[in-house]
């Protein structure tokens, strides 16, 4: 615990300073090509590529995998509930959900069965609920394990003044987050009040960990400090990252040909 607190009080300085990273240590290399990654709060990493997801365990790279040639490719894997990940397929507009073996849970969940004919976003919410992102009207929805409506934020170009073309949304504790590259990141409560705007633009991917949230842009890690307002820039160990996850005390890079782990010391 002591080593994260370390590395976290690192990340904040009031300046934006860069500098190379200090105390981090290779520990494993998965040799594989990804569209996309991420990983849960027990340090398995998920893989996927078009519409397979492997799930690899960190203490020997072995892995399971899921696919289904009936959905299209898989867009987004929320895997913040490490029991029940959420598989979101744009093209059809469809979520999965699966267990911690990669087995299907319930049958899939088809937006427009429900009357949400547009949607380019979707996340896990509390309580088994999903949070998903309206195109025809501009707006965040949360839906309940009942797949019935909790909140409609409204259209969130009338509510920010904003122009909206969102790239990403996850819930953390008790915000939203939602990236609009060309304006900053949305924040939302859990009844879908809009807050804030947080400064970070041309962020398409992110993470929120602690007091931070963590982006990338130019080979270059980004941490905003939530509460002090405050960024550190910190130039990654490898080259060509496209994207990463800090989790406990290791960082991940995934690279064009590799996922590469760093144990934080």
């Amino acid at each position: 615990m002591k080593k994260v607190i370390l590395f976290l009080v690192l990340l904040i300085a009031s300046p934006v300073i860069s500098k190379p990273v200090g105390g981090l240590k290779k520990i494993a290399t998965i040799y594989v090509t990804a569209d996309y990654i991420t990983t849960d709060n027990l340090g398995y990493i998920y893989v996927v590529k078009k519409d397979e997801l492997r799930k690899y365990n960190p203490a020997d790279n072995s892995f399971e995998s899921y696919s289904t040639k009936n959905s299209g490719n898989i867009t987004y894997v929320d895997a913040s509930n490490s029991m029940k990940l959420l598989l979101y397929y744009k093209d059809f507009s469809q979520v999965v959900f699966l267990d911690n073996r990669l087995g299907i849970t319930g049958s899939p969940i088809l937006f427009q069965d429900i009357n949400l004919q547009q949607t380019t976003l979707a996340c896990s919410s509390h309580n088994n609920g999903i949070i998903v992102y309206n195109t025809r009207d501009f707006e965040l929805l949360r839906l309940d394990e009942k797949l019935e409506s909790t909140f409609k934020t409204g259209n969130i170009t009338q509510l920010t003044h904003q122009a909206i073309n969102p790239s990403y949304l996850l819930q953390y504790t008790n915000d939203i987050y939602l990236s609009n590259p060309l304006s900053g990141i949305l924040v939302f409560d859990l009844y879908g009040a809009f807050v804030k705007t947080i400064p970070v633009k041309d962020a398409m991917y992110f993470q929120v960990g602690g007091d931070n949230l963590y982006y990338l842009q130019s080979n270059k890690l980004f941490a905003y400090n939530l509460k002090t307002i405050t960024t550190e820039e910190i130039v990654l160990p490898e080259t060509g990252v496209k994207n990463f996850r800090v989790e406990k005390n290791k960082l991940y890079l995934q690279t064009e040909s590799a996922v590469v782990t760093y144990l934080i010391e």
